[in-house]
């Protein structure tokens, strides 16, 4: 009995994992696009011969997520 409760916990937990996965996953693909959207649209900005507002500074957690050369 307890080997099954344990073996149906483990596959709740993997299932768990995989939902976490898929989300982190589509987060990212998020981000990325929304990186590449802001810096076209900084591009188009600068060509019509004006400047961006300025950026607020990047939050200290996601430095490491944001490579910020615009």
């Amino acid at each position: 009995m307890e080997m099954d409760r344990q073996g149906a916990r483990i596959d709740e937990l993997e299932q768990a994992t995989d939902r976490q996965d898929q989300r982190l996953e589509g987060a990212g693909v998020a981000i990325s696009y929304l990186i590449e959207r802001i810096r076209g649209l900084t591009t188009w900005v600068r060509s019509s011969g004006l400047e961006p507002p300025a950026a607020q500074p990047i939050p200290e957690r996601a430095r490491e997520f944001i490579h910020h050369d615009v």
